[in-house]
């Protein structure tokens, strides 16, 4: 992940960010087809830079609420929990998701 401060850019490892986008990216372009609908239109939601840091805390919290789950390329309740935390260090040393919402209205097919 690239990180700017001011305006200098630094290179910063983020393996646990990264794993938790490889966990949650979907398939591109997205179709409602696998819900027996067909897509009537679609739109991109970027997520403005002032709605990062509230957006990371709330995938720490979904995290923490899947403590009892398997998540799949996350783990087992002590994988996650050590994932969090190390998920957790990298958005204090300025990570964040820089994440585009993608809605689309669908229709179900005859």
């Amino acid at each position: 992940m690239v990180r700017t401060i001011g305006h200098v850019s630094q290179r910063m490892e983020t393996p646990a960010l990264d794993k938790h986008c490889k966990a949650w990216a979907k398939p591109k372009p997205y179709t409602t087809y696998d819900h027996g609908l067909e897509a009537v239109t679609s739109d991109r939601h970027p997520c403005g830079d002032q709605y990062r840091a509230i957006w990371g805390l709330s995938n720490l919290a979904g995290y923490q609420d899947l403590i009892d789950e398997s998540v799949e390329g996350v783990g087992d309740a002590d994988g996650i929990r050590k994932f969090i935390g190390v998920l957790e260090a990298e958005m204090k040393r300025g990570a964040s998701f820089n994440t585009t919402f993608l809605c689309v209205v669908g229709r179900k097919t005859a």
